[in-house]
This record gives C-alpha cells, sequence and structure tokens, in this order.
C-alpha cells in the first residue's frame, strides 16, 4: 500500500501497486480489519501508541511491518490521507511542497510540507522503538 484516502463520498481508495483499490466502508473498518491480523485494533493502537510516544495529535499508525501510514489528514476529517511511511524511496522539498516518490516508480505532490515533515519525525521514534 501506497496511500490510502478517504474522499468526500465517504469512500477508501488505497493506492497500491500502480492501481486504485475502492472500498465503500470507512477508514477504521478498513484499518481493523488489517489489524484484526494482530488481535488489534485502531483504537486501542491509537490509545497506546499516544502513550508510549507522548504524542497528542495526528497519530503515525504502525500497522504491520510494511505499513506504517503517516497521518496528513485525521481518518476523523471528511477527507483523510495517510501515506505509507516504508513504501516511500524519496522526497523532495520544493518551497512550500513536498515532491514525494514511491519505490512502484509514481510520484505525488503534497501541499502540506510541515504536516508530513512533523509525521516523518514521529515515525523514525515509532521505528526506532521496534529495532531496539
Amino acid at each position: 500500500m501506497d496511500y490510502l484516502i478517504k474522499k468526500s463520498d465517504n469512500k477508501i481508495y488505497v493506492a497500491s501497486n500502480n492501481q486504485y483499490l475502492v472500498f465503500d466502508i470507512t477508514i477504521q473498518r478498513y484499518l481493523n480489519n488489517l489489524l484484526i491480523k494482530k488481535l488489534n485494533n485502531l483504537k486501542t493502537l491509537e490509545k497506546m501508541t499516544k502513550k508510549l510516544f507522548n504524542f497528542n495529535n495526528k497519530i503515525p499508525l504502525y500497522i504491520t511491518e510494511n505499513i506504517l501510514l503517516l497521518c496528513i489528514t485525521s481518518y476523523r476529517m471528511e477527507e483523510s490521507f495517510y501515506i505509507n511511511y516504508f513504501e516511500i524511496k524519496k522526497h523532495e522539498i520544493i518551497d512550500k511542497e513536498i515532491i514525494i516518490s514511491f519505490y512502484n516508480n509514481h510520484e505525488m505532490k503534497l501541499p502540506n510540507k510541515i504536516a508530513y515533515l512533523n509525521q516523518l519525525k514521529k515515525a523514525r521514534l515509532i521505528i526506532e522503538y521496534f529495532n531496539k
């Protein structure tokens, strides 16, 4: 999974392997379906991540060993956006925007540079924790 978007039509769009998969469910249900394999759920994951790392808002979501979702816009908002940290090949900062290159050779332009950079810092703390 490269990224996950919830649009105003309340559908989930998952970019994976250079294609869009569309799901007519909430982000919470979609992520809970992924988390159930680890006997976990979204509410518990957020609560424990907040507690362990002292995060207040926009919690990165460590789903599996190859999915760490950076919260650009929270799932609680009308339109949401998450990027999988492990699929980012590189990023380039240009003025107030960031261009993200993914491993499967596509790029995305993000207007919210600060949210992205803050999420990277948080993600690195999470990864460091699991690499101990």
